[in-house]
């Protein structure tokens, strides 16, 4: 296996370098990022009270510019998106998931190394996080090991999620149970799409204005309910088409060819 993209983009190259060059200080954002920052108290103003309008507006410039430095940035989100989409890539190269049952050996070597990995990494956030204090700066070296330990301790539970997944979905008695979710993981585009626009209605202003009104708990249950009712939609949908409404969109304009989307009854 070629691990040249892991140690490219999940052991924090990219958020080193950005930080040599700059020491912290933000990339395509003038003002500081912090919660008490009177741009982001600003922001929050928009998206709590203002009109759909107001928050399309801010979105449409400053919001994309922090956003750019979140993702480019020394939080370096996007080049950890891009080690996953490699990562992704290589596993179909592979044919894993098609030929999973043959590969058990992988898949419990790869379950130890992502426990071992797993406890090296939460060492290494808590000793640089130490090292920092009690209030949260990433304006250190310490800060910066301290943020590619926690994308590592993300990245070794992404992967004993996988492998515990794969292992269970090998037993019979799980396996039927567990294909209930193929309709809600073929329209995950979708899916993610109308999630995204369900919580914007609920939480925002130009909505039901509920952001940081609710707990945590509410919160949380009310997004396993929307996860529920999307499955059941989604499980229909599957059943009249071929695809869900937006990977069909992006397989078409993939490969530039109208592929067919709805089901022919014989």
């Amino acid at each position: 296996m070629d691990f040249r993209f892991f140690r490219i983009d999940f052991l924090g190259l990219g958020r080193f370098l950005v930080f040599f060059f700059t020491h912290g200080e933000n990339i395509f954002h003038a003002h500081s990022l912090t919660e008490d920052s009177p741009e982001i108290i600003e922001y929050f103003n928009i998206v709590s009270q203002g009109s759909l309008w107001e928050v399309f507006k801010a979105n449409a410039w400053e919001g994309h510019v922090m956003k750019l430095d979140f993702q480019l940035g020394i939080f370096s989100r996007g080049y950890l998106t891009f080690g996953f989409f490699l990562l992704g890539l290589y596993t179909g190269r592979i044919e894993f998931f098609k030929n999973y049952m043959e590969k058990k050996q992988l898949v419990k070597d790869l379950l130890w190394a992502s426990v071992i990995l797993l406890c090296i990494s939460v060492l290494i956030t808590v000793g640089a996080f130490v090292q920092i204090g009690p209030e949260p700066r990433f304006d250190s070296w310490y800060a910066m090991i301290g943020l590619t330990g926690f994308d590592l301790v993300n990245i070794s539970i992404t992967f004993i999620l996988l492998c515990l997944f794969v292992m269970v979905y090998r037993k019979e008695k799980w396996k039927k149970g567990l294909n209930h979710f193929i309709p809600y993981g073929r329209t995950a585009l979708t899916n993610y799409v109308l999630q995204s626009v369900v919580g914007t209605l609920v939480f925002y202003g130009w909505g039901l204005g509920y952001i940081g009104k609710l707990s945590n708990t509410t919160s949380f249950g009310l997004a396993l309910l929307l996860i529920l009712i999307q499955i059941l939609i989604s499980k229909w949908w599957m059943k009249h088409f071929y695809y869900g409404p937006f990977e069909w969109l992006w397989r078409s304009l993939t490969f530039f060819k109208v592929y067919p989307f709805r089901r022919v009854k014989v």
